[in-house]
């Protein structure tokens, strides 16, 4: 049976074109339209319905790179706004606040907005749920500009499995010491950091399977890579029960006008089987001087043409022997399907530049069959039906996947048996925008994301661990009464920002004719490629006929 996912996309659809950070502002929207709905019960019948369907459609996630023409933008901006608004109008009043677990089981994970100036510090954020709350924990997730907490991510351990629960929420705790923990426990998963901000290993029940170069953060420009520089742990300002740390550092592109910089935030709460982590990155941001241009194809748009592959957050699990892709869909099917089966089915793919997932319903790992890791993204935080794209190597007769949720690769196509000699293969990336890399719409880009790793046993998750994971993948809804300091995010509110980007319509620029405005690039390469292809097909008429 085929057990992969294919769409519209590069690398002949296994790479796609929704790993744009707009998309996942799109698809997050997309998300947390349908958990609203799935609260109050409904679905084709909800408000936003209709604005939900259309934005589903590939004029929003499709052939379009490497960013999303201006004027699409704005209508998809306007369609997921209108349906989330209807959404949100919608839901009930009630008279105590309330998150509404659609999922079930005894962890709730929830989002928590606040009035400016309520909530001055995280640590003084306090919630109670009568006796069957076992304890809860909370880190920010944005400031308001006086420096109070806008947004929280919290998570909740009851006694029980709790599909609704009411939930008192005040600004009357102490804060305690922040302190920055050196080792995070959770279950039996256990990462080390040093203070330097490296993480020095992560094991799962006493087996190493994550050394130094676990986690990775860089930006490829130019072809050259350009790490993540000046790292440092820190403490990390939590609410509640909640143990964690963070780290710190700084991206740098060679002429770039505004630096970037990351901040890692790890954490768990007792209870939890696994370890969250927020990523805040502020990508560095560059001169914008290219565009693609024609009469019938243009996106209107500059772009610096010169960004290769965004990995804000690459990860190097470690696991001995034949690793499979473990994902659940959006029907809620978990499925698998091994590596080993792109070098069976063609021989020269047995290392992959890029390969993603289309139908990621919220989680998608590794695992050698005995032992598994996790990535639970918080899809109604951020999220897309391709949030993780990954790469395969072989070394040494071990195969290697490196996973780069919320980031983009770029290199070499994929291999086919039909492919002849190869060159019209290599003319398509000539003539074909959609072949270049998406890493130009990082470009200054803002973005959060949260997701949280879980070590497992067997092939897939199953049990107590499946549930949280669940938990932590849908969230719960809040519910709250009119005039609550407490509120649900607004629809226009959201966790990627753009900086403000030059229309190509009248401006000053480097304009390049949509046939010539592939990823390969420089005159002779272009032309022994195209002789190549010239010759390729000629021959091929011939003995036809």
């Amino acid at each position: 049976m085929f057990g992969h996912d294919t769409a519209d996309g590069s690398y002949t659809g296994w790479s796609s074109w929704s790993e744009k950070p707009f998309n996942r502002l799109i698809w997050g929207r997309i998300e947390r339209a349908r958990a609203i709905a799935r609260a109050n019960a409904i679905d084709a019948g909800s408000p936003g319905f209709n604005e939900r369907v259309m934005l589903l459609s590939t004029t929003h996630f499709g052939l379009s790179s490497p960013v999303l023409n201006i004027d699409r933008e704005r209508r998809a901006f306007e369609l997921s706004e209108e349906m989330l608004r209807k959404e949100l109008e919608a839901q009930s009043l009630t008279e105590q606040i309330t998150l509404v677990n659609s999922n079930g089981g005894n962890i709730v994970s929830a989002e928590l907005c606040f009035a400016p100036g309520w909530l001055s510090d995280i640590g003084r954020l306090n919630i109670t749920a009568g006796e069957r709350l076992q304890r809860f924990g909370g880190v920010a997730l944005g400031h308001h500009e006086d420096g109070s907490v806008a947004a929280a991510f919290v998570l909740l351990h009851f006694d029980c499995e709790v599909h609704s629960c009411d939930i008192t929420v005040t600004n009357d705790a102490k804060p305690g010491n922040y302190a920055a923990d050196s080792t995070l426990l959770a279950g039996d998963l256990a990462i080390k950091t040093c203070e330097h901000g490296e993480i020095l290993s992560v094991s799962y029940k006493g087996q190493r399977i994550g050394g130094k170069d676990f986690l990775r953060s860089f930006l490829s420009y130019d072809n050259r890579n350009y790490p993540m520089t000046a790292k440092r742990r820190r403490a990390l300002p939590v609410a509640g029960a909640l143990q964690g740390l963070r780290i710190e550092g700084e991206l740098h592109l060679p002429g770039e006008l505004l630096p970037g910089q990351c901040q890692y935030d790890f954490f768990t709460l007792p209870g939890l089987e696994g370890i969250m982590l927020r990523a805040h990155v502020q990508y560095p941001y560059t001169r914008e001087d290219y565009a693609v241009s024609s009469a019938t194809n243009a996106l209107e748009r500059f772009y610096d043409v010169h960004w290769q592959q965004a990995a804000p957050m690459q990860l190097t699990p470690k696991l001995p022997g034949e690793l499979h892709v473990v994902k659940r869909n959006f029907a809620h099917e978990i499925s698998d399907f091994p590596v080993a089966s792109f070098r069976e089915s063609v021989p020269e793919n047995e290392n992959l530049d890029s390969f993603n997932h289309q139908l990621t319903g919220g989680f998608v790992g590794l695992s050698n069959g005995e032992t598994g890791l996790l990535l639970a993204n918080a899809r109604q935080i951020s999220g897309s039906m391709a949030h993780c794209p990954m790469r395969l190597r072989r070394t040494n007769g071990q195969d290697i996947v490196q996973l780069n949720p919320f980031g983009t690769y770029n290199g070499r196509q994929r291999k086919h048996p039909s492919r002849g000699n190869g060159s019209i293969c290599e003319a398509f990336v000539i003539v074909a925008p959609q072949s270049r890399s998406l890493a130009p719409a990082y470009n200054g880009v803002e973005e959060t994301a949260l997701v949280g790793l879980f070590g497992y046993e067997g092939l897939r998750p199953q049990g107590e661990l499946l549930a949280q994971v669940c938990a932590v993948a849908d969230g719960a809804v809040l519910q709250t009464p009119a005039g609550s300091p407490v509120r649900s995010r607004a629809a226009a509110e959201d966790y990627v920002r753009f900086p403000k980007t030059k229309e190509a319509r009248g401006g000053q620029g480097k304009r390049r004719s949509v046939l010539m405005s592939g990823a390969q690039s420089g005159p002779l390469s272009i032309a022994k490629t195209g002789l190549r292809a010239f010759g390729h097909i000629v021959k091929t008429q011939r003995k036809v006929k």
